[in-house]
């Protein structure tokens, strides 16, 4: 008897131990490429389209309402980046609206802004 609750033990720890296993697989997260239109609060704002010329002649609002796009993430590392820099950000929480907002877990610099 006590040889079965030991193996119903050590089975159910193992399941557990399983379900509770973060993965880091890319593939799960929303990716997307961009230009960092503005950096505040703790977050930064990534427009698919946006160029350079939108961010010295127009307000974030009004880049997010020309290209009906827009980020605003939250990320570990805000002080790496930079406005105006063509980035790939990967996201693991996603909320719909416009202008999206999101948790980025990854962000790679394709094109500097300088």
């Amino acid at each position: 008897m006590k040889k079965k609750y030991v193996l119903y033990l050590v089975s159910l720890l193992v399941i557990l131990l399983t379900a509770c296993q973060q993965t880091t697989d890319e593939s799960q997260f929303y990716t997307e490429v961009g230009r960092i239109v503005a950096i505040e609060d703790s977050r930064f704002l990534l427009v698919k389209d946006a160029t350079e010329q939108d961010i010295e002649t127009l307000e974030p609002v009004e880049i997010i309402e020309k290209y009906e796009d827009g980020i605003w993430a939250t990320y570990e590392k805000l002080d790496e980046l930079k406005v105006n820099a063509v980035v790939r950000a990967s996201y693991d929480v996603m909320q719909d609206s416009l202008p999206a907002y999101g948790n980025a877990v990854k962000v790679e610099v394709l094109e500097d802004s300088e």
